[in-house]
C-alpha cells in the first residue's frame, strides 16, 4: 500500500507538471462546443488520482462481529457499538479526518451535523432487529390456536400491524445513514468503510440498503463464524450477489473461541462451501480474532496480535485492493493522460518541422490539414447519429423476438408452483428462497437475451472504434504528424473490445438488483407487515392437530397473492432498467470516443493556427522558437519518464495484447 500511494502521487506530481506545460503552451480542448483549457482537465486527473478512494462494505449475518472487526481495523475499540445481541441497524460510512465527528442523514433528507461520538449508539443501534422479541405477543396468541374455525378467524394484516407497532420507535425518525470520520492510520489512504445492518434484518429497508450499498462498493469483506459454520442463509445471500459482486475478501470471525484443529476444519469447510455457493474460485479467506487484535494492541503484545490473524488480514485486504482497483486506477489514469501527453509532444514536433517552410509548402500543408479536420468532424457527427440512434432502439433490442407476456405468465405459474412446494422449514426461508429462485429463473430465461443486445452493442462500438481510428490514422497522414501515440490507441481499442462481457455482466447485474429492490423487497414486506413471518416460524412448532397444514396452505396461498402482485410488476422494470443501462454504456462510450477525436481535432486545429501565426508575423524569428521548443521537449520527454512508473506499476492487464498490437 505505500509503494502504491507513493507511485501515485509521484504519478499525480507528473500529471501536474504537464499541466503546467500545456498551460504555458495555451493548449485547450473543444468538446460539445465547450473549449476547456487542457491544464484544467489534466489538474483534474491529478487531482483524482491524490483523492483516490477504496469504499469497503462489512457485511455478514447478526452476531458475526462486523463492529468489532472495524474497531479492530481502525484501532478504535469503542468506535461502533457491540452487543451480544443484533444491534447496527442503520448504514455507518467511516472515513478519515483530524477530528473526530459525525453526520446523521434521516430518511426524509433532514441532516444532523455535530453528533458527539459518544451520542452515535442513539442513531446506529436497533432494538429487536431479528423480531423475536416482536414476534412473542404473535407466537402466544397463535400457539392457542387449535381448530380450523379458530384459524379462520386469523387476519395476517392485524398480525403483521402488531408486529410493526412493537418494532416502531417511539419519537424517533428512520436513519438513512450516519457519517463518521475519525483520524485512524487505516483510513488516511483513502479507505471508506461501510458498517451494514446484518443479513437477515427483519426491517425490509435494512436489506435494501445493504443491497445497495454492497453494488456501490470496490470490494466486500464477508464476516463469517467458525462455530456455527457458514449457514445457509449465508449462502443463499452469497448466491445472491454474485452476478453484482466481484470482489469479496472472507474475515472467518472469533477464531479465539476454538483450538487450532477446530479453526482448520472450519476453514476447509468454508472455502469448500464458498467455492460451491458463489463460484468464487480460491477465495481469499482470512481467519481473525477481533478481541485478541484489541487486547493485543491496547497492551503492545506482539505474539497476541499475530495470533489474531490482523496482521495477515491487513496485508491480504491491501493487496487485493491494490491488485484488483489500484491497477485498473493507475491503468486507466496512465493512459488518458498519455493521451495528453502525446498531443503535446506531437504539437511540439510538428511546429518544428514546419518552422522553416516557404510560404507555398505552407499554405499546401495547410490546405491537407483543413480538409482532415473537416473529414473528422463529419466522422464525429456520423459516429454521434449510429450511438444516438442505438440508442433509440434498445427496447426493440432487447426485446427482440420475446414475447414478454409469456414470459411473465410462466415466471407466475413457476415462482406458484415453487411457493406450493414449500415445506414449513422453506417457508421460514422464502425471503431468501424466492428471490434467489426469481433470479435463477429469469438468468434462464433471459441468458440468449442479455447474449444477444451484448453481441448487439458491442458490434456498435466496433464499428465506432474502427472508423475513429481510421479518421485519426489518416488526420495524422494528412496534417504530417502521428495522432495519438501506437501504444496508447492500442490499449484504447482493447479497452472496447474486452467491454462486451463486461457490459453482459452488468445487464445481470441490473437483473439481479431489480429482483432484489422489487421481489426481496415485497416479500421481506409480506414476512414482517403481512404478518406471514410470525406464522411461519411457529407454524411447524406451535400449531398442533390437524391444524397445521390447513395453516400451511393459507399461509401459502397469501405469500404466493403477494408475490404475484409484485412479478406483475418485475419484467415491466427488469426493461426499464435494462434500457437505462444501454442508454447509460452508450453514453459514456460516446462521451469517450467523441473526447479521443475533439481532442485530436483540437490538437491539430491549435497546431495549425499557431503555426500560421508564426509564418505570417512580422520580425518572427525561427531560430528562437525552435530552443522554445526543445526546451518544451525536453520538459515533456522528461514527464514521460515518470509517468513509465504509473505504467510499470499498473502491469497492464491487458498488457500482453497492447504489446502485440503496437508491436513493441
Amino acid at each position: 500500500m505505500q509503494f502504491y500511494n507513493e507511485t501515485r502521487l509521484k504519478g499525480a506530481r507528473a500529471i501536474r507538471d504537464l499541466a503546467d506545460l500545456a498551460e504555458e503552451r495555451k493548449d485547450t480542448i473543444t468538446h460539445e462546443s465547450v473549449t476547456t483549457p487542457r491544464a484544467q482537465i489534466l489538474r483534474e486527473a491529478a487531482r483524482a488520482l491524490e483523492d483516490n478512494e477504496f469504499t469497503i462494505a462489512v457485511v455478514g449475518e447478526f452476531s458475526r462481529g462486523k463492529s468489532s472487526l472495524i474497531n479492530a481495523l481502525l484501532e478504535w475499540p469503542e468506535l461502533l457499538p457491540t452487543a451480544i445481541e443484533p444491534s447496527t441497524a442503520a448504514i455507518t460510512v467511516l472515513h478519515h479526518a483530524q477530528d473526530p465527528l459525525a453526520r446523521v442523514t434521516y430518511t426524509d433528507g433532514t441532516v444532523v451535523d455535530a453528533v458527539p461520538m459518544e451520542d452515535l449508539p442513539k442513531y446506529v443501534v436497533g432494538e429487536d432487529l431479528d423480531g423475536r422479541k416482536a414476534s412473542r405477543t404473535s407466537t402466544r396468541r397463535l400457539s392457542k390456536l387449535k381448530t380450523q374455525e379458530e384459524i379462520e378467524s386469523i387476519s395476517f394484516s392485524e398480525i403483521g400491524k402488531e408486529i410493526a407497532q412493537q418494532l416502531k420507535a417511539p419519537g424517533r425518525k428512520p436513519v438513512k445513514f450516519v457519517d463518521v470520520c475519525i483520524p485512524s492510520p487505516f483510513l488516511k489512504d483513502g479507505i471508506i468503510l461501510v458498517d451494514t445492518p446484518g443479513i437477515g434484518s427483519i426491517n425490509p429497508e435494512h436489506g435494501q440498503a445493504t443491497r445497495e450499498y454492497i453494488s456501490k462498493a470496490d470490494a466486500v469483506i464477508f464476516l463469517i463464524n467458525t462455530d456455527p459454520v457458514i449457514s445457509d442463509s449465508e449462502c443463499n445471500f452469497l448466491m445472491f450477489l454474485e452476478d453484482y459482486v466481484n470482489q469479496f475478501v472472507f474475515a472467518v470471525t472469533k477464531i479465539d473461541r476454538f483450538s487450532e484443529e477446530e479453526r482448520t476444519q472450519s476453514m476447509q469447510y468454508t472455502h469448500r462451501i464458498i467455492e460451491e455457493y458463489a463460484g468464487i474460485e480460491n477465495p481469499p479467506l482470512y481467519p481473525v480474532s477481533s478481541k485478541l487484535a484489541l487486547e493485543a494492541r491496547s497492551t503492545g503484545d506482539r505474539e497476541k496480535l499475530d495470533q489474531s490473524g490482523f496482521p495477515d488480514f491487513r496485508q491480504g485486504l491491501e493487496h487485493y485492493l491494490i491488485r484488483e482497483r489500484g491497477r485498473h486506477i493507475l491503468h486507466t489514469t496512465s493512459r488518458d493522460v498519455r493521451l495528453h501527453l502525446n498531443d503535446i509532444l506531437n504539437s511540439v514536433e510538428a511546429e518544428m518541422k514546419h518552422l522553416f517552410l516557404s510560404s507555398e509548402e505552407m499554405q499546401q500543408r495547410s490546405g491537407a490539414m483543413q480538409k482532415g479536420l473537416r473529414d473528422a468532424q463529419y466522422v464525429r457527427q456520423a459516429i454521434c447519429r449510429d450511438l444516438d440512434k442505438a440508442i433509440n432502439n434498445s427496447e426493440q433490442m432487447i426485446c427482440g423476438d420475446v414475447d414478454w407476456l409469456r414470459v411473465q405468465a410462466s415466471l407466475k405459474t413457476q415462482v406458484a408452483d415453487e411457493i406450493e412446494s414449500y415445506t414449513w422449514g422453506e417457508l421460514q426461508r422464502s425471503n431468501e428462497l424466492i428471490p434467489l429462485f426469481v433470479k435463477s429463473q429469469l438468468h434462464e430465461i433471459l441468458s440468449d437475451t442479455l447474449t444477444r443486445v451484448s453481441e448487439s452493442l458491442a458490434t456498435v462500438r466496433s464499428d465506432a472504434v474502427e472508423w475513429a481510428m481510421e479518421t485519426l490514422a489518416k488526420l495524422g497522414h494528412e496534417t504530417g504528424y502521428e495522432v495519438g501515440a501506437t501504444r496508447e490507441r492500442a490499449e484504447w481499442e482493447i479497452s472496447f473490445q474486452t467491454r462486451s462481457n463486461t457490459f453482459k455482466r452488468n445487464l445481470q447485474k441490473v437483473g439481479t438488483m431489480t429482483v432484489g429492490s422489487s421481489i426481496a423487497l415485497t416479500v421481506a414486506g409480506v414476512f414482517l407487515f403481512g404478518g406471514i413471518g410470525a406464522i411461519a416460524m411457529i407454524g411447524g412448532l406451535l400449531l398442533g392437530g390437524g391444524s397445521a397444514p390447513f395453516m400451511l396452505k393459507r399461509t401459502k396461498s397469501q405469500l404466493g397473492k403477494e408475490v404475484n402482485g409484485a412479478l406483475g410488476t418485475l419484467l415491466d422494470q427488469l426493461l426499464d432498467d435494462l434500457k437505462r443501462e444501454i442508454a447509460a454504456d452508450l453514453g459514456h462510450f460516446r462521451e469517450e470516443i467523441t473526447s479521443l477525436l475533439d481532442s485530436a481535432v483540437s490538437n491539430v486545429s491549435e497546431t495549425l493556427q499557431r503555426m500560421e501565426t508564426e509564418h505570417t508575423s512580422t520580425g518572427f524569428d525561427g531560430t528562437q522558437r525552435k530552443g522554445e521548443l526543445d526546451a518544451q521537449l525536453a520538459r515533456a520527454n522528461k514527464i514521460d519518464d515518470d509517468l513509465n512508473r504509473l505504467r510499470f506499476f499498473a502491469g497492464y492487464v491487458a498488457g500482453e495484447e497492447v504489446r502485440a498490437l503496437s508491436g513493441d
